[in-house]
């Protein structure tokens, strides 16, 4: 954050023109992306991954009472409950690492049809355990979502 007022100066003030040309590239003087960097510090990565494990962890119940609580139970009489084959995707956790939010989501949910899809990029997906309903897929989430299809809130008119 102390390289950011020169960075400004060195932009004019402006928006980068290109994504390459952000804060963190100038400071550390690189072309490289940040997770690309982030790999070719292992000390680094190694506190990143640590620090996101425990806001995972630290957010583990309010995301799982949050995704719950969109899709209604079978058994709530005032619910027009989300019926899915399960070849259809329920949720997609684009960034999910390692996965451990979606496969508590799956244990909490049981219920609930259809895929569960957690997106990284390729070191993350590598060392995530292989859990039952849920699928793995590397992504980078700079470039077009390769998840396609009617959102379970989106009506046929395409109203929510």
């Amino acid at each position: 954050m102390n390289k950011m007022p020169e960075y400004l100066a060195s932009i004019s003030f402006r928006n980068p023109d290109l994504a390459k040309q952000n804060l963190f590239q100038y400071a550390m003087q690189t072309d490289m992306e940040f997770f690309d960097w982030l790999h070719t510090q292992p000390k680094d990565l190694e506190i990143f991954s640590a620090t996101m494990a425990a806001s995972s962890a630290f957010q583990q119940g309010a995301v799982i009472n949050m995704v719950s609580g969109l899709f209604p139970h079978k058994t709530d009489p005032a619910s027009n409950h989300l019926s899915l084959d399960e070849d259809q995707v329920l949720l997609v956790d684009v960034g999910g690492g390692r996965g451990t939010i979606m496969n508590e989501v799956r244990k909490a949910r049981p219920d609930l049809k259809g895929a569960i899809i957690v997106q990284d990029l390729p070191k993350e997906i590598e060392g995530r355990e292989p859990s039952e309903g849920i699928q793995s897929m590397v992504y980078d989430f700079f470039k077009p979502q390769p998840v396609k299809g009617m959102s379970p809130f989106q009506r046929n008119d395409g109203s929510i």
